[in-house]
């Protein structure tokens, strides 16, 4: 497994990365339950809990311009999910 934000390699036990130090695992916005380093969709209630960069797959804070990782804009992408 990797982290999902640097990419490090993770232990599936962990629940904060120790290169970035960034959550492996969130809670849902909408139910609450926790997901994942490898969850991108709440398995309860389908509702998306991380987006990911269209080209390098790096985790995006929602609203951000361009991606950090690989610097690609997400002007269009953005539009594209509604937020």
């Amino acid at each position: 497994m990797v982290c999902p934000w640097c990419f490090a390699p993770i232990e599936a036990a962990w629940r904060v990365c120790n290169k970035c130090g960034k959550a492996l695992v969130i809670r849902c916005v909408r139910c609450a339950t926790e997901a994942g380093p490898d969850t991108d969709v709440c398995e309860n209630c389908g509702t998306t809990v991380r987006h990911r960069c269209p080209t390098c797959a790096a985790v995006l804070t929602a609203g951000e311009k361009s991606c950090n990782r690989c610097g690609a804009k997400l002007k269009d992408f953005w539009k594209l999910k509604g937020v």
